[in-house]
């Protein structure tokens, strides 16, 4: 089922909210199916990696379901018909399906996957070292500091890593970037054109963050107040649509890498555990 976002608040129905709601329900049902059926394999280290970020992408799809309006996944004795309900996991999953689609790629080498992977240890590395030094837990702190040294000079004594670009090298040691490839460059490679993807992901992150964009606009029993009103149920159905797309491209990038696990995607009868009792 393809929908197309509609811009116009006031052309939204409910019907079309329904549509764009069970869309998603769909993309959810088989990504979880799909990532179930993939536990407990020994893998070579990009597809279990892969399978990781796409267990926390599903986990996030299920909190889309879970909170928007009218979900059969979610009994509550009212709506909340805010953006924010979801926003930030919608911004969750386009943001995880560019990572997934970059540890999903077979390397080209032991070298490339091992630069990959430590450029990403050495990210996390770096917020750990933050998070204790604000904690003043010396003992982690002096541990993820050792860690990090020690990534830097693996990192230097391989071939991939000294070719790479002067600035990715020197953010790469700092801790600064997660992938070797900006946003806009791995969108280029995912095929996704990015001035679609960006203003849909600013815009969620004003629904993710209390900016001013979020709140001057309030109006008394209406938009930004939870109460059910055009602008919050359009930006919601446009939510929905962007995160069934993401996932259902995430889910076909793990069936890539498992075709095994293509027989599990059976719309909303797909078989996964814990879910709606309704499938």
């Amino acid at each position: 089922m393809n929908i197309e976002a509609k811009s116009n608040p006031h052309d939204v129905s409910m019907d079309d909210y329904h549509q764009a709601l069970r869309m998603c329900d769909i993309a959810t049902c088989e990504a979880k199916a799909v990532g179930q059926a993939l536990a407990g394999r020994y893998e070579k280290p990009y597809k279990g990696w892969s399978s990781n970020i796409f267990t926390r992408l599903c986990i996030h799809a299920g909190l889309v379901m879970r909170n928007a309006p009218k979900s059969r996944w979610f009994k509550t004795d009212y709506e909340l018909w805010d953006y924010s309900c979801i926003a930030p996991h919608v911004r969750a999953i386009m943001e995880g399906e560019l990572l997934l689609f970059y540890i999903a790629q077979p390397p080209s080498s032991e070298e490339e996957w091992l630069v990959k992977l430590k450029i990403i240890h050495l990210n996390d590395c770096n917020r750990r070292i933050k998070l204790f030094e604000a904690s003043k837990n010396e003992k982690d702190l002096n541990f993820f500091k050792s860690e990090k040294e020690k990534l830097v000079s693996d990192l230097s004594e391989l071939d991939y890593f000294n070719k790479l670009p002067a600035d990715i090298k020197k953010k790469s040691v700092q801790g600064k970037i997660l992938t070797i490839q900006s946003r806009d460059e791995l969108l280029t490679l995912c095929g996704i054109d990015s001035e679609t993807f960006n203003p849909i992901f600013d815009h969620l992150s004003h629904y993710t963050h209390i900016l001013p964009y979020s709140f001057y606009r309030i109006e008394p029993n209406g938009r930004g107040t939870g109460v059910i009103n055009d602008t919050d149920k359009s930006f919601i159905y446009s939510g929905l649509i962007a995160a069934a797309d993401s996932m259902t491209r995430c889910t076909d990038i793990m069936v890539e890498l498992f075709p095994d696990a293509k027989n599990k995607k059976k719309g909303l009868k797909s078989k996964f555990t814990p879910g709606p009792k309704s499938r």
